[in-house]
């Protein structure tokens, strides 16, 4: 059996110093460039252009870099790089939001994950784990951050909403519907780093991994924290924040889901 390919999307917009943290990351990861591709796409940033962009990332394999022509929010966003994976070549796409730090274990886990219609690399403190396994846990559901999802699992939720642009929760929810288990890679093989999102709005709301492996984080990544957020990094990732009450708390982008009929 053939091995599936792997289209890895990158939304970015600013935060233009932890993309220069995170791609240092990805660039020492040896992605197969027979299996791997990657679309940076940016929503219009204003501290930044292609050319950054392309700085930080050319050396991923089969990369390609465009900019959207109006920002789209990070919903639409993402949304016009699932239509855009649904029309080509790769049977899954992995979704790596511009705040993450990827671990080389990712590697093993996408393999892991082979057969899975709907997996995770990130093992968020902020997603209910169901149950724990050896390598792997099952979610309640899980974020955009990190998702891995087959080719047929987007096409159908494109044939569901149509033109309606749709997020994560709408993903969790077909994944219920459809009765599918969602593994995520236990320890996490990326960690979440970004705090100016909704999610992220004080040190002790801070959504992280629960296991990421902690010596991974560079001194360069520990240092940026504590020169311009004013805290440890580490530190704060040792403490678990509680869940926010309801699946609503979690929803970041406050769009409400179409129902289905």
């Amino acid at each position: 059996m053939s091995i599936k390919k792997i289209l890895a999307v990158i939304p970015t917009f600013n935060r233009k110093d932890l993309v220069e943290l995170t791609s240092a990351y990805l660039r020492r990861i040896p992605f197969d460039p027979g299996r791997f591709s990657f679309l940076i796409s940016d929503d219009c940033s204003d501290e930044y252009g292609l050319t950054f962009l392309q700085a930080a990332y050319s050396a991923l394999p089969n990369a390609t870099f465009m900019k959207t022509s109006r920002n789209a929010g990070p919903v639409g966003h993402v949304w016009s790089l699932l239509r855009l994976f649904v029309g080509g070549e790769h049977d899954k796409v992995l979704i790596l939001d511009s705040d993450l730090i990827v671990h080389e274990s990712c590697l093993r886990c996408i393999d892991d994950f082979e057969s899975e219609l709907v997996s995770s690399l990130y093992n968020s403190c902020f997603h209910e784990t169901v149950e724990e396994h050896e390598g792997y846990c099952t979610k309640a559901d899980i974020g955009w951050a990190g998702a891995l999802i087959d080719k047929g699992v987007v096409r159908e939720m494109f044939r569901r909403h149509g033109s309606r642009p749709f997020d994560d929760w709408a993903l969790c929810d077909f994944a219920k519907r459809a009765r599918l288990t969602i593994k995520a890679s236990r320890p996490s093989a990326i960690e979440h780093i970004g705090v100016s999102g909704m999610n992220n709005a004080a040190p002790d709301q801070f959504d992280h991994s629960i296991d990421f492996p902690r010596d991974y984080i560079d001194e360069a990544t520990r240092n940026y924290f504590l020169r311009n957020r004013g805290f440890d990094l580490l530190q704060c990732l040792e403490s678990k924040p509680d869940r926010p009450p309801g699946a609503d708390a979690l929803n970041v982008f406050r769009i409400a889901t179409p129902k289905n009929v």
